[in-house]
């Protein structure tokens, strides 16, 4: 007995030798039918219908059309299963398998009762044609439900039975092929539903362990699982078992089927009960009868089980759990069960395998990633913080080039040149000021998420336009095409040639911070081909997030206005003088009272000055002192400001203020109305201290990608040429927020014809929402 259980234990019917077969019968299933239907019939008709000529050849011609109209079922029902629907299945209705089966077998009856009146009783007709009824059961068997099949199979007994009693007279005769026909019929329907049952059951474990694989923490999800389980086998009651080596029990962690406070805190030791019988063998256990169980431990919530099956969770050929699944009724379980329990349970093992690995890895990773980056604390400013993440992500990260762009506080546009560390070949290409408008970084600052590239010469994202006919393609990656004048100044552009220029085969992007807080863009360039594995992108992931918290921590320290270099700009320099020097100017002015009137006048008409100019500076501090727009909007406080301006530094001359600010701009970021803020306040203090303007006027443009800020009077006006540059004046204002927000700053202005500052905020597309 052992050889032929061990033959039957390898065989494989899926083994490619043996597959030809499982493909034969699911694919021409109908065809073979229809021919072993007409070789039945027309071997029966012709020694039946011997002396019937005309007959037999009626029922030839109605052999061939009924294969043919077999055939054309059989093609209906293969479009229908794959969706397709046409005049062919509209009129076939493969999904009407109770109503064919009906008409095949009344069809088949009426046959049976032509050939019996016309060959005699005593034909062969009647004793070879009736296994006929058994083709339309099988066919209802697999895809009809129990009662339909139920229902046809009697009928078709029935009428079997009173045909033989035509042909019969014994009792032998008129019961045997009914009964034939319905032990075939009945047994080919259990067979079906058997592996319906077993195709189901297996897709739905395969469904199940992909979606433990993808689990994080399968851990943390122990009650998802047992429920998942539950539901999807449509199992009554199932219990998971973790094993604690330390205290040598078993802890209930999760049940599917009883409330949670029946079993919470629940745990069971491994020296009693099916799971720790279960633990101790290393092997599944079943029982029919749990009460005959002879290490059966009572259990006060689960006084009902009659029948259990348990399997070992397996980690590292280790058991760590155990997976129980419970029933009320005795003899519940089949092997069937036990197979697919175990299934499950090793798909468990494994995604608790590659959770507790991916856990311990990402907690070496952190810690290691951590000691990278705590140096990011010893920097001073925000450019030291990004030079020192360009070197660390060179140095821990086996980058061959690195490209970091920094990205301006609230809008997130990029900020350039970037900082780059590595061997470039044409470094010159990543020093221009601006990025084009088709640049691969704003379509990747779209996605905002990390992207990986094994193949990055033949990555359509990052060779973005190279299929366009004006791109030629390089025939040799290590010697390129040396790129136009044109195609040197856009880096990462429609154009670029930066990929094939520097010999990059692999790339990955890492956005760094959040999509409402995006602090910069990594870019790390592989010379050699690299596989990004799920270790891999976790550690660079992870590199990313800590380098993101850093540095949005160091953003929070800053003060109001310390991004633009202090608060406001200044007014021509009033903000550095000290006390000190209005204290020079009023002794020099004393000393020289007695002696020299007409200098000490002059000397306290320059203090009275410097004290205008001090006061009008603190009155613009404390303007400036707000944390946002709780109250007025952007329009009301910028009216609100310059009237204030203008009202302290000419009290007795009108000069009328008016804005042009649509209401989207309050929702703007606090960093963009900051810089807009600061720099509209320095035009007004110019417009009304050194211009004596009548008429100001403040705008301000809410676009998709941009944002722009005019202030335009009507004062004496200036030569831009040759104004002297203060400390802390419009010009330097306007160079600070090209430095840290890429805006784009101009002043238009001629004696007599008043002056106009225009600001552009270039700006991702998300920020911005314009109705």
């Amino acid at each position: 007995m052992l050889p032929h259980r061990t033959q039957l234990n390898t065989y494989d019917p899926f083994l490619a030798p043996r597959r030809w077969m499982l493909r034969l019968g699911a694919r021409f299933y109908y065809p073979i039918a229809a021919v072993a239907l007409t070789l039945i019939v027309g071997i029966v008709a012709r020694d039946a219908l011997g002396g019937h000529e005309r007959i037999r050849r009626l029922v030839d011609l109605a052999l061939v059309g009924g294969a043919c109209a077999l055939v054309l079922f059989w093609r209906a029902e293969r479009m229908w299963l794959r969706g397709q629907i046409n005049w062919l299945v509209r009129i076939a209705r493969p999904r009407a398998a109770f109503l064919w089966s009906g008409i095949a077998v009344t069809l088949i009856a009426l046959g049976l009762v032509a050939f019996v009146r016309i060959t005699g009783p005593n034909s062969t007709a009647a004793n070879h044609l009736w296994p006929l009824f058994l083709f339309p059961l099988l066919f209802l068997a697999e895809r009809g439900n129990t009662v339909p099949f139920l229902f046809m199979t009697g009928v078709t007994c029935g009428l079997l039975t009173l045909l033989r009693f035509s042909v019969s007279n014994t009792l032998s005769g008129v019961l045997t092929p009914p009964l034939w026909l319905a032990t075939l019929a009945t047994s080919n329907y259990y067979l079906t539903r058997r592996s319906l049952l077993l195709e189901l059951r297996t897709e739905l474990l395969r469904q199940i362990a992909n979606q433990l694989s993808n689990t994080p923490n399968i851990e943390a999800s122990f009650q998802s699982i047992a429920e998942m389980i539950g539901y999807r086998l449509r199992l009554q009651h199932v219990r998971l078992w973790v094993l604690d080596l330390g205290h040598a029990r078993l802890n209930l962690h999760a049940v599917y089927g009883t409330p949670k406070e029946k079993w919470d805190g629940f745990s069971l030791p491994i020296t009693s009960g099916i799971p720790g019988a279960v633990v101790r063998e290393r092997r599944p256990e079943r029982w029919d009868n749990t009460r005959q169980c002879p290490y059966h431990l009572p259990e006060t919530a689960f006084a009902w089980v009659r029948s259990a099956l348990a399997v070992p969770i397996l980690v590292a050929d280790q058991v760590v759990g155990v997976l129980e699944i419970l029933s009320p009724n005795e003899a519940e379980f089949w092997e069937l069960d036990v197979e697919q329990m175990t299934l499950m349970a090793d798909s468990i093992g494994i995604a608790l395998a590659r959770s507790q690995h991916g856990q311990r890895e990402a907690e070496r990773l952190r810690d290691t990633l951590w000691h990278a980056v705590s140096r990011l604390s010893d920097c001073t400013t925000l450019e030291e913080m990004f030079d020192e993440v360009a070197r660390e992500a060179r140095d821990h990260l086996d980058a061959d080039l690195v490209v970091l762009y920094q990205l301006a506080p609230g809008t997130g546009y990029p900020l350039t040149p970037p900082l780059f560390m590595g061997d470039f070949r044409d470094p010159e290409t990543l020093r221009q000021p601006t990025l084009p408008p088709d640049s691969v970084l704003f379509d990747l600052l779209a996605r905002w998420e990390p992207y990986y590239s094994t193949e990055a010469q033949a990555d359509l994202l990052l060779s973005k336009g190279l299929e366009s006919p004006e791109a030629p393609v390089a025939s040799d990656a290590l010697a390129p095409t040396r790129p136009s004048s044109r195609e040197a100044t856009v880096p990462y552009g429609r154009r670029n040639r930066f990929i094939f220029r520097e010999a990059v085969r692999s790339a990955a992007f890492l956005p760094l911070g959040s999509r409402t807080e995006r602090v910069g863009a990594l870019f790390l360039h592989y010379r050699a081909r690299r596989e990004f594995s799920p270790l891999d992108k976790l550690t660079l992931e992870a590199f990313a997030s800590l380098v993101a918290e850093q540095i949005i921590r160091e953003r929070a320290h800053w003060r109001k206005y310390e991004a633009f270099g202090g608060v406001l700009f200044g007014v021509h320099g009033p903000l550095t003088l000290s006390a000190d020097s209005l204290r020079r100017l009023t002794g020099s002015a004393r000393d020289a009272l007695r002696t020299d009137p007409d200098t000490a006048e002059a000397a306290l008409d320059q203090a009275q000055q410097v004290a205008r100019k001090l006061e009008l500076a603190a009155m613009l501090t404390r303007l400036s002192q707000r944390d946002q727009l709780d109250g007025e909007s952007l329009r009301e406080e910028m009216r609100r400001a310059a009237a204030k301006i203008v009202q302290f530094v000419e009290p007795h001359e009108v000069c009328r203020i008016q804005t042009d600010i649509p209401d989207e701009a309050d929702d703007l970021p606090i960093e963009v109305l900051d810089a807009m803020y600061c720099l509209a306040m320095e035009a007004v203090v110019n417009a009304a201290f050194h211009g004596h303007a009548k008429r100001i006027d403040i705008g301000v443009e809410v676009e998709q990608t941009r944002i722009c800020l005019r202030v335009a009077d009507n004062g004496q006006g200036f030569n831009p040429e040759s104004a002297r540059h203060g400390p802390n004046g419009i010009f330097e204002g306007l160079e600070l927020v090209r430095q840290q927000f890429a805006a784009e700053g101009r002043i238009e202005s001629q004696p007599g014809a008043g002056a106009r500052v225009e600001v552009i905020f270039p700006c991702l597309a998300d920020v911005v929402s314009v109705e």
